[in-house]
């Protein structure tokens, strides 16, 4: 194990926890609405915490040579995340909420990254934990994530979208019908010349 990876590793996955709380239950939360599907968010939070400690002691526990490449990408991934959630966040700015939450004179946003996907921060969720993951070389930890966390964000996503098609109707559903979900590859084919 290379003592300076370690260091580095610690530092990271300190700034990470800071971030992922901080994000999750202390970013500005403006307005009242009703908050629909709670458990979702409690679910998420336990199994995302999960499998970011199981990503920690995965490394410490199993004895691997650092792939330096695949933890540049994970850092990469988790750099773009970060800022692609602060973007989605101000973008969205008094109808954030890490709730499902559709909030008094809510409108539908879709300026900055939600022209390209009607999701950004769920985007931003699945690319900082599998970038975190990546980092420390948790491929145990990885898959975890894509058979536990990320099935379980699509339900909370299904979620959302049935609360938003009920406050928007058929604006939303046109919306739905333009702009993918998650994956931005209409969204990037729009934005070109």
């Amino acid at each position: 194990m290379n003592k300076g990876f370690t260091i580095a590793f610690l530092i990271f996955s300190l700034f990470f926890i800071f971030i992922r709380i901080r994000d999750t239950f202390f970013k500005d939360k403006v307005g009242r609405g009703v908050i629909k599907k709670k458990w979702t968010l409690h679910a998420l939070t336990f199994i995302y915490s999960g499998v970011a400690l199981a990503a920690f002691i995965e490394y410490f526990v199993v004895q691997r040579s650092i792939n330096l490449l695949v933890s540049g990408i994970g850092l990469v991934l988790y750099i773009t995340a970060v800022l692609l959630r602060n973007w989605a966040i101000n973008t969205l700015g008094q109808y954030y909420s890490p709730h499902i939450q559709i909030k008094v004179n809510h409108m539908l946003i879709q300026d900055g990254p939600y022209k390209v996907v009607r999701h950004p921060i769920y985007l931003s969720i699945i690319f900082e934990l599998l970038g975190a993951i990546l980092i420390p070389n948790s491929y145990f930890s990885f898959v975890l994530a894509l058979i536990s966390y990320i099935p379980l964000l699509m339900v909370r996503l299904y979620y959302e979208e049935k609360e938003l098609i009920e406050k928007f109707g058929e604006q939303y559903i046109l919306y739905m019908n333009t702009t993918p979900a998650l994956l931005p590859i209409r969204g990037l084919i729009k934005l070109l010349p």
